[in-house]
């Protein structure tokens, strides 16, 4: 079972990755883009169905860290967390019941960053686009 909810931890950041490269690639309002908020939302919900009320992503050390489990290394370098390393973002909590619209303004914020400019606030940005079921810096594990 453990083996199991490690893969589907693994599978969610590597399909919010895969998304955040989709969504920069096309307008918001693109099919593309609805499709590829699909497969992390896909993802996140069948956790949510086998376990808890929450999932909580972890930057810990150079390692990504879903709910006290350590995941693939290979995932630290991808673009959502060296983007969290850069804005100071310690931990994402995402809580049931994210909605597909919320889900994607998340991953805008990720697709359409200017590398050029000081690191926006990911906690503002979200509140400003109605995103309440996720949280950043909220819970983390040490």
């Amino acid at each position: 079972m453990i083996d199991k909810t490690k893969e589907l931890y693994t599978n969610f950041i590597r399909y919010l990755n895969a998304a955040i490269k989709r969504l920069s690639m096309y307008p918001d309002e693109h099919p593309a883009v609805i499709q590829a908020v699909g497969l992390p939302l896909e993802t996140l919900q069948k956790l949510f169905e086998q376990e808890r009320q929450a999932l909580v992503v972890s930057l810990i050390e150079n390692k990504v860290v879903v709910n006290g489990v350590t995941i693939e290394e290979g995932l630290s370098s991808s673009v959502l967390m060296q983007t969290l390393k850069k804005c100071n973002v310690k931990s994402l909590n995402f809580a049931r019941g994210v909605a597909p619209e919320e889900l994607q303004s998340f991953l805008s914020f990720f697709a359409h960053l200017d590398p050029q400019a000081p690191p926006p606030n990911l906690a503002e940005y979200l509140s400003a686009r109605n995103v309440y079921n996720i949280k950043v810096n909220q819970l983390h594990y040490e």
